[in-house]
């Protein structure tokens, strides 16, 4: 539910039911399975992805492994698992949104890519970056985890330089909701952040809202801080 600045009821926003006729009506079940948990974000719990399909349609998925069980007992699409792959084949970490998939955040555009990040001065051939968002810088400790993807701080960062606005709210509401980092490590890790991409970044951390209950309201909040005059609050 969303509220203005005034807290006038202004609408809800629900993952909504797949299962009808039409169209959707007529597609597999794995697919609608998989169309359901893309409009959730690529990310839910199986109560909510089995009401808006079938417990029956969500098993079939996961055999045929259009969606996965990932270890927190949630499913979601198989984006984690492939930039996982592509990250142990080149030596790298999980960066940007795939880290974002890796940390079991929802978002609001399912990477079609899998990025990662190598130190500078590593070479990528061609044909790798054809099919793989790389990118380049030191890696230090503090920025990268045990399990070879960046830390949740890094990651909301990464994002917030490289995403469109919209995109990189959702990833930094998900990142509060599911408490992976706090406002206060939001804010102290903007307060110190260098670089041309730096108002970007402030834009992103000042409006994020641990409220937010997925990306189709984060994106809709965005959308209201461009209008004068309007604030969204969730």
């Amino acid at each position: 539910r969303w509220r203005t600045a005034g807290d006038h009821s202004l609408w809800t926003t629900q993952c909504t039911d797949l299962g009808g006729q039409g169209t959707l009506g007529r597609m597999d079940s794995a697919d609608i399975v998989f169309r359901a948990l893309t409009r959730c974000g690529g990310m839910t719990d199986a109560g909510t992805l089995i009401r808006l399909t079938s417990r029956h349609a969500v098993t079939t998925a996961v055999g045929r492994r259009v969606i996965v069980r990932d270890a927190r007992g949630r499913y979601a699409v198989p984006t984690a698992e492939v930039g996982m792959r592509t990250a142990n084949r080149l030596s790298a970490v999980l960066s940007h949104t795939s880290a974002a998939a890796h940390h079991g955040w929802e978002m609001k555009d399912i990477p079609v890519r899998p990025t990662v990040t190598v130190p500078r001065n590593r070479k990528v051939p061609a044909e790798v970056r054809a099919e793989v968002d790389v990118f380049w810088r030191p890696l230090s400790r503090g920025r990268i985890r045990s399990d070879r993807a960046t830390s949740p701080i890094q990651t909301v960062l990464d994002c917030a330089r490289w995403l469109p606005f919209d995109g990189a709210l959702a990833i930094a509401d998900s990142a509060l909701r599911h408490r992976a980092v706090t406002r206060a490590q939001l804010v102290s890790a903007g307060e110190v952040f260098r670089g041309h991409s730096r108002q970007r970044v402030l834009r992103v951390i000042e409006a994020a809202d641990a409220r937010a209950d997925n990306p189709f309201e984060s994106v809709l909040r965005a959308i209201g801080l461009d209008v004068p005059g309007l604030r969204l609050v969730p």
